[in-house]
């Protein structure tokens, strides 16, 4: 708040609080002001009723300005008996000894729970270091979810955001399913054209192979015909060849006819020289 004058200062440590609150006369057109004394500073200040301003310096020398630490309103002031202060007291004091109550309490279940081989001064240590790595951030995280869910729309989003992921999960899975039946069906039919594919090769090198086969006995076949015919040929001729008329039976037919040379050189009946000589000697 600003500074007052001295004639300001006069005016107030002059003033008495048994005249407070009385009305203050100023010629301001829709205003209404009252002047009430403050005990904490021990000074008067002003307050308008209708549009209730409080200030610490009259209407007339404001010009305008409201002074923020003025007080709000006029309050007299109440001490409190000694009963109420006793009941403050004892009120304090049961907080206490309830918290002293709880936290011994804590300390002994969290001894019985977790250090029941140890003795309650190790008990106590241990509870401490455990209190000390405990993760309070963990808690206040913790805490701060439970305010979210109760005051704000915080589960219903995360329930909505869950649904939306299951949906979309549900969706992948069945897209993936679906894929996955596209793809074996694919395989299926790929398998299948592959088999009638192994079939049809397996029928066409079988058929070439039997017209190979029949190609080749038939080849055999002619060949052993031929070889029967030329060897049917071959003896004839040479039964041909190897045929006496009876004419070359006799003696020396072979010096005589040309015909009997070669039977009789190829098969004689006798020998002529051995002959020749008996008819000599």
């Amino acid at each position: 708040a600003e500074s007052i004058t001295a004639k300001d200062e006069d005016d107030t440590s002059t003033a008495t609080p048994a005249g407070y609150p009385r009305k203050y006369n100023v010629s301001i057109p829709g205003e209404e002001w009252m002047v009430y004394y403050d005990e904490a500073n021990k000074r008067e200040y002003f307050f308008e009723k209708i549009s209730n301003r409080t200030q610490w310096h009259p209407p007339s020398q404001s010009r305008g300005r409201e002074d923020v630490g003025a007080p709000v309103e006029y309050r007299s002031p109440r001490r409190m008996s000694r009963k109420e202060q006793y009941r403050k007291k004892m009120r304090k004091r049961r907080v206490v000894f309830l918290f002293v109550a709880l936290c011994g309490v804590a300390t002994y279940f969290h001894w019985q729970i977790n250090h029941s081989q140890k003795t309650y001064p190790e008990a106590m240590k241990a509870t401490l270091t455990d209190i000390q790595t405990y993760d309070w951030r963990g808690v206040v995280v913790s805490v701060k979810d439970q305010f979210e869910y109760t005051f704000t729309d915080r589960r219903l989003r995360e329930e909505t955001e869950k649904e939306r992921e299951r949906r979309e999960r549900i969706e992948a899975e069945a897209r993936a399913r679906r894929a996955e039946e596209e793809r074996k069906a694919r395989e299926e039919e790929e398998k299948q054209r592959q088999e009638k594919l192994r079939a049809e090769q397996k029928a066409k090198e079988e058929a070439e192979r039997r017209e190979t086969e029949a190609q080749r006995i038939a080849e055999e076949e002619a060949l052993q015909r031929e070889r029967e015919e030329a060897e049917r040929h071959t003896m004839m001729a040479q039964k041909q060849e190897t045929k006496r008329p009876w004419g070359c039976n006799l003696p020396f037919a072979s010096a005589v006819r040309r015909r009997c040379r070669k039977p009789t050189k190829a098969k004689p009946v006798y020998d002529e020289s051995d002959l020749l000589n008996s008819f000599l000697l």
